[in-house]
C-alpha cells in the first residue's frame, strides 16, 4: 500500500520536488476509505479539503455543462483506476471542486486532508 501511494504521489507535479524522507512522512498520514459503486467522492462546486489515491476500483469524472439552457452532467476524461490520484489542489487551496468524481464500482482509496497535510 505504501509503495502504491508513493508511486502515485511521486508522479504528481505537486509532490515531484519532495525528498524521499518527506514522502515517507506524508504517506504515514494517509487513511483508508472505502466507497460503494455509485458513491460520489467529490462533488463539483463543493469546497474540497481531501486528496485521494486509488487502491482498487474505478471512478468516473463528470463535469456539469450548460446544453441548450439545461444543466447536464457529462462524463469526461479517462476513469481513475489503481494508482490514480485526484484532488491534490484541495491540499493547498479552498477552491470549489472543478469536477464530480463518482465510483463506477466498489473502490478502496487512500485519503489525506488539508489539515493533516499542513501539519507536516
Amino acid at each position: 500500500d505504501r509503495a502504491l501511494i508513493k508511486s502515485s504521489i511521486k508522479n504528481n507535479a505537486l509532490f515531484r520536488d519532495f525528498l524521499d524522507s518527506d514522502l515517507e512522512d506524508f504517506i504515514d498520514v494517509f487513511a483508508p476509505k472505502s466507497c460503494k459503486g455509485g458513491c460520489t467522492v467529490i462533488q463539483q462546486g463543493d469546497v474540497g479539503d481531501t486528496f485521494y489515491v486509488v487502491q482498487s476500483g474505478a471512478l468516473d469524472i463528470f463535469i456539469n455543462m450548460e446544453e441548450g439552457g439545461t444543466r447536464v452532467e457529462k462524463r469526461v476524461g479517462i476513469p481513475y483506476r489503481r494508482g490514480g490520484a485526484f484532488g491534490e489542489l484541495a491540499l493547498l487551496y479552498e477552491n470549489p471542486r472543478a469536477a464530480t468524481i463518482r465510483a463506477s464500482e466498489d473502490c478502496d482509496l487512500w485519503e489525506i486532508t488539508r489539515t493533516a497535510f499542513k501539519a507536516l
